[in-house]
């Protein structure tokens, strides 16, 4: 469902990639407080990139420090302190990581659909944690709709990707008041 952005480490200055570094770890930290520690095992770069785009269109005051985390115990890392538009994309990942589960759940079988069903009441926790209900009916539409085009088994993927693209879009720009913000973040 999600998992297709990576940073290109080469191209990045070296002061770009540790903003980055410290937005990610910021996330992971931010989903540990807002959806819980299990949460951390579905940040992915996706939601980094979505939190600094949505601190830019926010303009969102960033504070950066320096701490320890279990992942990284020996070393402090630089981390960007909890601000509204983690807190969005960590329940935002929990949204999303409760929809892709159920959807692996309708597709899957055998051992894949056990497993799947075994993390349903671990991504139902991080969703209800999240709190985020009008989201959450947001993303189970749009899933419902792409069930409804994989149940028709047609030929063409555009149907699917369009979908899917305006379930991207509506979480993009969810919650941003300004209209030229909103814009950017939904194209």
């Amino acid at each position: 469902m999600f998992g297709y952005i990576k940073p290109h480490v080469p191209q990045l200055k070296v002061c770009e990639y540790e903003f980055y570094r410290s937005v990610y770890c910021g996330l992971c930290r931010t989903m540990g407080k807002c959806t819980g520690c299990i949460s951390r095992l579905t940040l992915s770069y996706d939601f980094v990139f979505l939190a600094i785009i949505r601190m830019a269109l926010e303009k969102t005051p960033i504070s950066i420090s320096q701490r320890r985390c279990i992942a990284h115990p020996a070393k402090k890392r630089s981390v960007t302190e909890i601000n509204p538009a983690l807190e969005f994309c960590a329940k935002a990942c929990a949204a999303l990581t409760y929809g892709k589960v159920r959807d692996d759940i309708r597709d899957s079988r055998g051992i894949k659909k056990l497993g799947a069903v075994s993390l349903l009441p671990a991504a139902a926790s991080m969703k209800r944690r999240a709190d985020c209900e009008e989201l959450n009916v947001s993303i189970i539409e749009h899933l419902n709709q792409l069930c409804k085009i994989e149940d028709l088994n047609t030929e063409s993927i555009d149907e699917g990707a369009n979908i899917f693209g305006a379930l991207l879009s509506d979480v993009a720009c969810f919650g941003i008041e300004d209209n030229i913000s909103r814009r950017i973040a939904a194209e």
